[in-house]
């Protein structure tokens, strides 16, 4: 008997419009009320994932940020490895230097060079 359902969000639960099926919905919902426990993992920042899982009604454990924060279903913090200030600074500085783009992640924020991303979540928070 599985105990633990684990799936990302980008081109898995959500399709190409950012938005999940309604079967696909109901069969994590009906997961969870069998018992699974949900488990979103997703390179995105952590109010994006919370955002979906709400939406979704699921009491969902969320790894984000590439696995770099994760956080119960009531939010609280379990794991934070936030990189160094010195080294996001030399990544800002390389990204700069190459012409490349870049997002980090704050708690609360993106952090991007480019225009920010298109989610409906990051439009209501404009």
């Amino acid at each position: 008997m599985y105990k633990l359902l684990a799936t990302d969000l980008d081109g898995t639960l959500l399709d190409a419009r950012t938005t999940v099926s309604r079967s696909t919905a109901a069969t994590l919902r009906d997961a969870e009320r069998r018992g699974l426990q949900i488990v979103i993992c997703t390179g995105r920042a952590y109010s994006s994932a919370f955002f979906y899982a709400r939406e979704l009604g699921l009491q969902a454990y969320i790894l984000s940020a590439n696995g770099a924060q994760a956080r119960d279903p009531d939010g609280n913090q379990l794991f934070l490895s936030p990189m160094a200030d010195h080294l996001a600074d030399s990544v800002i500085d390389i990204a700069h230097q190459f012409r490349l783009p870049f997002e980090m992640f704050t708690p609360h924020a993106v952090v991007s060079d480019t225009k920010p991303y298109r989610s409906r979540l990051w439009d209501a928070l404009g």
